[in-house]
């Protein structure tokens, strides 16, 4: 199985031989997941604070 990887632009495209789809990931989408996963590690959440909570807030997202 090969896969091949595809910046256009704002979005990654992820290729595997088989042909069963495609599935896209914008850049917010991989900011977003990264500042949540940046609040789950101690000393790390207190730098990012408000910056994350204030953009979790503002895509309506409950923690």
């Amino acid at each position: 199985m090969t896969k091949e990887f595809e910046d256009r632009g704002n979005t990654y495209t992820i290729h595997e031989s088989k042909d069963i789809g495609e599935v896209r990931v914008a850049d917010e989408v991989v900011a977003i997941i990264a500042g949540l996963a940046a609040t789950e590690v101690d000393g790390v959440e207190s730098m990012a604070g408000n910056i994350t909570n204030e953009l979790v807030s503002k895509l309506g997202m409950k923690n």
